[in-house]
């Protein structure tokens, strides 16, 4: 059986195929740069939980986004085409968090992601 990460990279590499207006609303394939950085940063995330709550998908803003669920919140990696990667945290309580990524540190993401009982480190 294939180990749990390989699947979710390649379910990012999938987004590859993607072309222009893939939702029919217009929207840009994912950029190969932005592809990567959703490959660097789900490693880094693994290192940190077993990825089960873990969904990857093309955004509609042009990009790639991984999102996690964990207890009310729902953590966006969203890495656009045309702008910085952004982490936002999502209460299911309704109010927002957005962070610059590249100003995250990787404690920060251990907190935000991390489960009870060890992690892949």
């Amino acid at each position: 059986m294939k180990h749990q990460i390989d699947v979710y990279l390649n379910k990012i590499d999938k987004l590859k195929l993607y072309e222009e207006n893939w939702n029919g609303y217009g929207s840009e394939a994912p950029h190969i740069s932005t592809i990567e950085l959703a490959k660097f940063y789900l490693l880094k995330i693994y290192k940190y939980t077993d990825i089960q709550n873990l969904v990857v998908l093309p955004s509609p803003d042009g990009g790639t986004v991984i999102s996690v669920l964990r207890g009310n919140l729902e953590i966006l990696f969203e890495f656009l085409n045309e702008d910085d990667p952004k982490l936002v945290i999502v209460d299911k309580d309704e109010w927002i968090s957005i962070y610059d990524l590249n100003e995250v540190d990787d404690d920060f993401i251990k907190e935000l992601v991390a489960e009870k009982g060890g992690t892949h480190e």
